[in-house]
């Protein structure tokens, strides 16, 4: 009798752990996601070397699905910013001055939900790898990049990026 009430214990423990691992999984928290659309939205913006045209097409129409008709973006190092969703798309879409590629990696993000959860800010350290075109090297930089997220429709979406001025990082060799 203590061996079957000892098994229907473990039985019951392990059925309660699948049960709030499966919540955990099906019903992710707003920090979650918005971490998750936050590496989402590095991994649209860089750019493979050999991109085709649909392909990079398909990339920038995903890339505005997740900001705000009327993102604003500003630059730290006083550079001009950037108004409107259609104004980044077309960046994305057609970048310029590249060649090799972009390669867009976060660390360090940290995600603060307000207390409505419907406003929240991320902030994350974006390391970008890229073929110099000046000296045909491969370079390296971070920003510091911050982001006002704002819940649309239950879509949590960019509303106001800042971009912290450029830091050069040595180059780590490819993987």
């Amino acid at each position: 009798m203590f061996r079957s009430r000892c098994a229907r214990g473990v039985v019951l423990a392990a059925a309660v752990a699948a049960v709030v691992a499966l919540g955990w999984w099906l019903f992710p928290s707003n920090a979650r996601r918005i971490r998750t659309r936050f590496h989402t939205l590095a991994t649209l913006v860089s750019i493979p070397p050999a991109e085709r045209d649909l392909e990079r097409l398909a990339r920038a129409r995903r890339f505005g699905s997740m900001l705000a008709s009327d993102i604003a973006v500003t630059f730290d190092d006083g550079g001009p910013g950037i108004d409107g969703r259609d104004a980044l798309v077309l960046l994305v879409a057609q970048p310029s001055g590249l060649t090799g590629g972009l390669k867009v990696e976060l660390m360090d993000v940290t995600v603060q939900v307000a207390s409505g959860g419907h406003e929240a800010v991320s902030t994350g350290l974006a390391r970008l790898t890229f073929t110099d075109p000046q000296t045909k090297q491969l370079a390296a930089e971070e920003h510091r990049v911050t982001l006002n997220w704002r819940k649309v429709d239950g879509e949590w979406l960019v509303a106001v990026a800042r971009v912290g001025p450029a830091m050069s990082v040595p180059v780590s060799p490819p993987r």
